[in-house]
């Protein structure tokens, strides 16, 4: 088999161009066991959206400049962004949070993530944060 690897300067390449890509995008809670693939759908996703009191999808502005990552390749990232639970409602609605989506402003999906273990959502100081790194050449 061939040898193969992306450089240096065509990883940070690639990063810059996703990084682009990414501006006015948002990130998505899920809440319905999904089966995560690369033939996972919007609608699919959108299906399974949480909905739990105070719930709303967070848009990114612009992902961070990318940076050669130490674990290999060039990563950008969202930054640090939390989910909330709350205020609670009459009668309340609570989700467990099972992952989260990350998409282009245009809705195009292009990472799907499923949480080892559940994340409750029931109550006011519940929180889920979220850093999507997107990575290229590890």
């Amino acid at each position: 088999m061939p040898t193969s690897v992306y450089t240096d300067t065509g990883a940070m390449e690639l990063a810059g161009a996703i990084q682009a890509l990414m501006a006015a995008s948002k990130i998505r809670l899920f809440k319905d066991t999904l089966s995560i693939t690369p033939a996972l759908t919007e609608a699919e996703l959108v299906a399974a959206e949480c909905d739990y009191d105070g719930y709303a999808a967070i848009t990114v502005t612009a992902f961070l400049n990318p940076y050669l990552d130490p674990a290999g390749g060039a990563t950008t990232q969202s930054g640090s962004h939390v989910f909330y639970y709350g205020p609670a409602a009459s009668p309340p609605v609570t989700n467990n949070v099972l992952g989260f989506w990350c998409e282009t402003a245009g809705g195009v999906p292009i990472l799907v993530v499923g949480f080892d273990n559940p994340v409750p959502m029931t109550a006011v100081g519940d929180a889920v944060p979220v850093n999507v790194l997107l990575n290229f050449g590890a």
